[in-house]
């Protein structure tokens, strides 16, 4: 599985989450800035950021959460470790 975190410089809500995730143990994650990369955004239908997206090793979307909701990325998270 893997973690994909769509943002954009200067988003005080993307810097929450990336400040979460890593306080939560998980470092490997994918970023994608949405302005650097508008091709990966589009494919994933992103309209606002922050969105973190759980992945699983076959490409389907097994989870999204978008802005910064603790128990939301909680649960991303418990499904990431026990995958």
């Amino acid at each position: 599985m893997r973690i994909i975190k769509f943002y954009k410089n200067g988003c005080a809500p993307c810097n929450s989450v990336a400040t979460y995730l890593s306080t939560k143990g998980i470092v490997d994650v994918e970023n994608v800035n949405i302005f650097d990369d508008p091709d990966t955004a589009f494919d994933f239908n992103i309209m606002s950021v922050p969105v973190t997206v759980l992945m699983s090793d076959d490409n389907n979307e097994l989870a999204r959460v978008s802005g910064f909701n603790q128990s939301q990325l909680d649960s991303l998270i418990d499904t990431y470790k026990q995958g």
